[in-house]
């Protein structure tokens, strides 16, 4: 998964390691499984924000350890359309908590550390950011993030 998510092997590659591995039968269309998951549709009180954001004149950005199959559902929903970069580990060789993909984001953006701010829910990919400089939220809620954006950034 590592690999597959890094982009440093193929989707049909993964795919096919898997089956051999476990003696699965992984059936050639089980990238249209990842169109059906639920999970993938975006909160639009999230999508507001940073609509929010942008117009207060912030640069946003998703940073996000993926997969070549939901990156292409996500990017064909029109979700990344919201953000001025999206650095997909898939797409850059690199995934979160590697430090070279929060220098990565920093450098698409044209900021420094300092001037930014890193949302993920989980606490090992904050880390890295934190020591960088990056002031981090741990993402628990919509409501809880809108709340914490906001007062960071001075938004009310």
């Amino acid at each position: 998964m590592a690999q597959f998510m890094r982009g440093k092997i193929s989707e049909v590659d993964y795919w096919t390691e898997l089956s051999h591995r476990y003696g699965l039968h992984i059936h050639d269309s089980i990238s249209d499984e990842f169109k059906k998951w639920k999970g993938l549709a975006a909160n639009p009180d999230i999508l507001a924000l940073v609509q929010e954001i942008k117009a207060k004149g912030f640069k946003t950005a998703i940073l996000s350890n993926v997969i070549e199959p939901t990156y292409n559902v996500l990017n064909q929903a029109g979700y990344y359309d919201y953000f001025d970069e999206v650095i997909a580990s898939c797409k850059v060789g690199f995934a979160k908590p590697d430090i070279e993909i929060y220098n990565l984001a920093l450098n698409q953006l044209n900021t420094t550390a300092h001037e930014s701010v890193f949302i993920d829910d989980k606490q090992r990919n904050l880390d890295p950011a934190a020591e960088m400089g990056l002031a981090t939220i741990l993402a628990e809620n919509p409501a809880q993030i809108i709340t914490s954006v906001r007062e960071l950034v001075g938004l009310f």
